[in-house]
């Protein structure tokens, strides 16, 4: 078995992926490309109870859906911690919803 190496977030700018606004990668391809690489099935429900957020938020934001700025504090710590791979809101496509919008609104 091969060792499995983690490549930095630009690597992924020429694989073909959901094409995104900005072309980063979503959280979606990032957790499937992890499954593949690492062979295991890391699900969105592992990610959504490491991130102590409803399912339906994290199944929202990982598909590119504007996520609510404290459900996106929680996502991307949990994700960077489960995939091993530092991730800030400047590497993937994560909009944001407004303010005003209110909690779970």
């Amino acid at each position: 078995m091969h060792a499995i190496r983690f490549h930095p977030l630009p690597v992924y700018q020429h694989l073909p992926m959901q094409l995104t606004p900005d072309g980063k990668p979503t959280l979606l391809f990032l957790r499937r490309d992890y499954n593949r690489r690492a062979d295991t099935h890391l699900t969105s429900q592992q990610v959504a109870d490491a991130a102590g957020v409803p399912l339906w938020s994290y199944f929202q934001a990982e598909i590119g859906c504007p996520t609510h700025s404290q459900d996106a504090a929680r996502i991307l710590p949990a994700l960077s911690q489960l995939i091993d791979l530092p991730l800030t809101l400047n590497d993937v496509y994560l909009p944001l919803k407004p303010a005003l919008e209110g909690n779970y609104g």
